[in-house]
């Protein structure tokens, strides 16, 4: 999946710079096979820089987890065979999770702040005022 969204979302863009966050999870994140296909990768050109970065041990509950427990819990249940019912998997729990933003469109500049979880401050151009808080989580 990673190598999928490299060649077909990130250079397909021009995107030449990856910067992965992750957790220490060995078998997941932190292993052999990920750090040689970067390394792979960044030696052949296709990408100039690489940074695989990790969260503090200990430090990795976030709402991110939150989302990909929700994941799991459906993956377990679900028989997927395409790249598009597997979209669908990630598309329910981030609904059940997130209110819709309304009137998102209209918007040019989203703030988001750790001081504030859940609230996304949205205005129309730099000059505006802010709009907010829009509450977008329903954690």
């Amino acid at each position: 999946m990673l190598y999928h969204f490299i060649q077909r979302i990130m250079l397909a863009n021009g995107h030449r710079k990856l910067t992965i966050y992750a957790d220490n999870c060995g078998g997941q994140n932190k292993n052999k096979c990920v750090i040689k296909m970067l390394l792979a990768l960044d030696q052949t050109g296709e990408l100039d820089v690489v940074e695989l970065k990790f969260f503090v041990t200990g430090h990795t509950k976030n709402a991110v987890d939150r989302g990909f427990r929700l994941m799991r819990k459906k993956f377990a249940n679900e028989d997927m065979w395409t790249a598009d019912q597997l979209l669908e998997l990630f598309r329910t729990p981030v609904t059940e999770a997130y209110k819709d933003l309304k009137g998102v469109q209209r918007y040019q500049i989203f703030t988001l702040s750790e001081k504030k979880p859940g609230v996304v401050f949205c205005r129309v151009g730099p000059a505006k005022p802010a709009y907010g808080p829009r509450p977008s989580t329903v954690f």
